[in-house]
Order: C-alpha cells, then structure tokens, then sequence
C-alpha cells in the first residue's frame, strides 16, 4: 500500500525556490520545470529531458538539481526507475555542500529504495531526513518531515510492527496539526486508525477513521473519502458488523475507478466470504488474479485453490496451488522484520546517545553562564522563564481546550435538526439548480446530483445520531444505577462504586461523554459529578440531596463551569443545555 501525498513536491518546490533565491541562483527553466511538476508531471518530465543537452556542460549545483528534479517528476509519474548509483551521488553532493536540499534528497533516496523494496535501506534515509531537517520550523520543511513520518509509519505497518507504526503516525499527525494541514490531518488519521484495526482497537480505528473522513470531506477530496470508506467496511468487518461494513463498501465500489482495485477488491472479497456469500466472493477473488497486488493475490489464490478443491477441478487446484506459492514467495521476500527492527533500535540509542551528548554540552554552558552571571541576573532570569512557561503552559491548556470544546460543538451540531435542515434548504436550492440546468450540461447535472445525494446520506446519519442520542438516555434512564441514585435521594449518599459505575455507564451509552467532559478541563470532584447528574436529567433539588450541598451551590457551580469553558458570562441552565448536548 503506497499513500502518494500531492504536497510532497510543494514541499520539494518551496524548498528549492529558497536556496534558489538566497544562495544560488539557478535557471529559470529549472524552476519552471519544478513549477510544473506540481500539475503536469509527464510535461515537467519531457522538458526536463529536453534539457539534457544543456545541463551537461552546466555548473554542478544545477546539474545536481537538475538530476534530483528528475527524481521527483518520475516519481511523481509513477514511472521512477530506481537507480541507487544516481540517488547516492546526489545525496553524497548535498552532504557535502551542506545544502538546504539535503533533507529533500534524503527522502527521494528513501523513495529509491522503497521501490526497490529494501526497507532497511528506506527507513534509514527516511530518518535521515527527519534529522536534517532538525529544529527547522518553517512549513515546508514540517511538510516534510510530516510526510517521512507517513512512510517510516508505512514501513513499520508492512513488517507488522505496528507499536512502531503507530509512533510514527502519531508524530505524522502532531506535525500536521502544527502547520494545520488538513489533508495531512486526513491521512494521518486514517493511516493511525488502520493501525489501531491491526492491533484489534477497533474502537479507536473506528473513531480515528471517521475523523479522517471528516476531514477529506473537508477538503472536498472524493478520491480520499472513498478509500476512507474502504478502511471503514474493513474495520465493520473485523468486528462482524457486515451491514455497515456494506453500507460503507457499496459507495466506494461504484467509485472503484478512483482507488486501487486491488485493495478495494480484496477487502469486497473478503466481507462478502465472512459474510457467506461465496459466489460474490469469489467474484471479486478472480478479479484480483487481473488487478491484485503481491499481497492480494496471495490471498486470492489461497481462497480459490480452497473452492477449487472442493469443487475437485483438479486442473484448477494445481494452476492455484502453483500461483499461491508464487506470491507467497514474493511476500516473504518483501518481510524483512528482524532487520527493520535493528535498524530502529540502534536508531533509537543513536538518538538517546546524541540526547545525552546534548544534555552534558548544555549543563556545561549553564554552568560557565552561572559563573558570569552575577546573582541577581541569574533571578531575574529565573523569574522570566517561569514566567514565559507559566504563560505558555497557559495558552496551550486554552487551546486545547477550545480546540476540544469546537470538535464537541461540532458533532453536536452534525446530530442536531439545525444541521439537517440547513442540509434540506441546500437539498432545495440543488433541485431547483437541476430543473433550470440544461439537459446538454451533464457534468453539472452529474455534479449537483452528487451533492444532493451526500446531503442526504448526510442528514440520514445525522437522523440516526439524534435517535441514538435519545435512545442512550432512554437506556440510562432505565439502567439499575439511575433508579439506584433516584431511590436514595431522599436519605443518604452515593458510595465512590455508585459514581464509578454511572461514569461507566455514560461513557459505555453517550459516547464517552465522561471522557469528552474531562478534555474540556480538569472539573473539581463536585463539579464533575454535577454534570453527571444533569447528563442524566436529575433535578436540582435531589441533586442537593445527593451531593450534600445547597441549590444555590450547584447554580453558582454551573455557572462558573460556563464562564470557565466558554469565557463569557453564563447562567446555570446555559451549563446544562450543554452537557445535555454532549
């Protein structure tokens, strides 16, 4: 599974603009070209060649980037012929040269070896390049460096190592969300809820990848939501969920076109086995044996050697049989664990090694800068870091805070009749559009009635999300806990096994409303439970009971939690609309 990330060669482009305009000035038609490599590749490509000829007699910093702009039009083709001899040469120059090239020629040794399927090799440059690039901050280097994560994570994943896989795509996402790149976002999401699947979290998978679909549909990325999709069916299946595991396949299978047969074939193929419908099965089995990847026919022809066998078409069997060891050879050759694994370790005790180095260096300029420094310089000092810190420390927990109070709002809002309707009145301006839209305009016809259609699929989850939003209060309502509390409102006081279990319960029936509760801030243990109790609609007064507390103590509290998280003034009923919201 390879993920191509069309920002790569901004990053690349952005990168070679900079030294183009500060240390070196090269060609205009190099630049051009690298311009172009960003929306026609295959012209990029054949000017490139076109140049050859001049190049050849020109100053080795062109020549160099000339040969790496080369690279990158050929990959970006998906026609790169691996030559380490070249890619070495260049990485070799930029070494050398000290070049702000360097981290981008790193990566494209990494993407030579990726495709000559020496993965020892590709992660080493990988992670080269993530340590050139250092403490460099600008964007187009994070891009960078947030794409290397992307395929050191997708190195990991194919050696099965998925702890590792996992780290990277974490570190994939936090990059993204400093430079807030979406799309990034959109991939990292979706490439760490594959990992959580492998690791049987579907949980998790599930969450990480709808939140990867939330934001592809953002960015309007068809392409990107339908192999999304495919994920999902994927995930649906693992846990014997095949009517959603279809309800998310069947879309993308009419948009197959868009993503690669191969993987959407094998995971049809496998849904429709596990769900018993062999012949569909078998359907998309043989057509694997045309579309499939290494991976993919390995398993096709595992499944049709066993229906061969048991149909006796022993002219099948053998064919099969000798088609499955194939491409069960060809998958063992690609797994190299043991090695990918030692590169990692001693990666990692580099790393600690270098750490360490850096820690001894600086204590022991903190202590010639102590010796210097008189007394009151070194409090004064003292004092502005702790200031800064304090104040840093601050505006982090603020954005974090309002970065999770938005996501909240946001899906209340997308299980809210505000949202569906909002969604009928665009579902009417749509069909009016296709009434005074010619019939001869097909493609906008085609596009409206695509629109159309997401809205309703749209208001249609948004439906079953107020029902279960209901029902789960229903459940609660109805649960041994809440009759438990309402009984003993009048005379005593819930035990700390009486709040652990309705947070479980919460957590289990709202959609971790508990854990949302608590992203929001840290709530004080009469406060938080306050909130439990108004999730579950008991009354101030018995919550007074309850809580061994007065009313208006519960309404001050209330308010105070509104003023904290929203920062504007607040009454107790606006704390309580919202937890009911959440």
């Amino acid at each position: 599974m390879k993920k191509l990330l069309t920002h790569v060669a901004l990053v690349f482009l952005t990168v070679c603009l900079v030294i183009g305009c500060g240390r070196h000035h090269y060609p205009q038609s190099l630049l051009t070209a690298d311009s172009l490599a960003e929306v026609r590749p295959d012209s990029s490509l054949k000017m490139l060649e076109a140049m050859a000829g001049e190049m050849a007699t020109a100053p080795a910093t062109d020549q160099m980037y000339y040969r790496l702009l080369r690279i990158k039009a050929s990959d970006k083709c998906d026609r790169l012929q691996p030559d380490t001899f070249e890619i070495t040469q260049i990485v070799d120059y930029y070494e050398q040269a000290g070049d702000s090239l360097l981290p981008a020629a790193y990566y494209y040794a990494g993407r030579t070896y990726y495709d000559l399927h020496d993965m020892p090799q590709a992660l080493g440059y990988y992670q080269k390049a993530v340590d050139a690039i250092c403490d460099r901050q600008t964007r187009p280097f994070l891009l960078l460096k947030e794409v290397c994560y992307s395929q050191m994570g997708y190195i990991f994943m194919y050696q099965k190592l998925y702890e590792q896989a996992k780290e990277m795509h974490i570190k994939e996402i936090s990059t993204a969300q400093q430079i807030n790149d979406t799309l990034g976002l959109s991939y990292g999401y979706r490439d760490l809820g594959f990992i959580y699947s492998e690791l049987e979290n579907y949980k998790d998978a599930i969450n990480m990848l709808k939140m990867a679909l939330f934001k592809a549909h953002s960015s309007n990325n068809d392409k990107l939501e339908f192999a999304i999709k495919s994920y999902l069916a994927n995930t649906y299946r693992h846990l014997g969920d095949y009517d959603s595991a279809l309800y998310y396949l069947r879309p993308v299978l009419e948009n197959v076109n868009l993503l690669s047969k191969s993987s959407v074939y094998s995971n049809a193929a496998k849904i429709y086995y596990d769900k018993g419908k062999i012949d569909s099965a078998l359907y998309y089995f043989h057509q694997l044996e045309l579309v499939g990847g290494v991976y993919a026919k390995e398993n096709a022809y595992k499944h049709l050697l066993q229906d061969a066998i048991i149909r006796k078409e022993f002219v099948d069997v053998s064919n099969y049989y000798q088609n499955y060891l194939l491409y069960s050879d060809s998958v063992k050759k690609i797994t190299q664990t043991e090695a990918i694994a030692k590169i990692s370790s001693q990666y990692r005790f580099q790393k600690k090694e270098d750490e360490k180095h850096q820690l001894e260096a600086d204590k022991a300029r903190q202590l010639f800068l102590f010796i210097i420094l008189s007394l009151i310089a070194v409090t004064i000092i003292a004092a502005l870091m702790v200031v800064l810190l304090i104040y840093r420390k601050k505006q982090a927990i603020q954005a974090e805070r309002y970065e999770n109070l938005q996501r909240i709002k946001e899906e209340d809002y997308k299980k809210s009749m505000e949202y569906i309707e909002a969604n009928k009145q665009r579902i009417g301006e749509l069909e009016k559009q296709l009434i005074s839209t010619s019939q001869d305009n097909i493609d906008l016809k085609r596009q409206l009635e695509r629109e159309k259609e997401r809205l309703i699929t749209s208001n249609r989850i948004a439906k079953i999300g107020i029902e279960q939003k209901d029902m789960s209060i229903a459940i609660v309502r109805d649960s041994h806990i809440y009759r438990h509390l309402i009984s003993m409102a009048n005379h005593e006081h819930p035990s700390e096994k009486d709040w652990n279990n309705l947070e479980s319960l919460l957590n289990q029936e709202c959609d971790n409303f508990c854990d949302k509760l608590k992203t929001l801030c840290k709530l004080k243990p009469i406060a938080y439970r306050i909130s439990l109790l108004i999730k579950i609609g008991i009354e101030p007064s018995q919550m007074a009971q309850l809580l061994n507390t007065s009313k208006q103590n519960i309404s001050t509290t209330k308010s105070r939690l509104y003023r904290e998280i929203f920062g504007k003034k607040g009454g107790a009923k606006d704390w309580d609309e919202f937890v009911k919201s959440i």
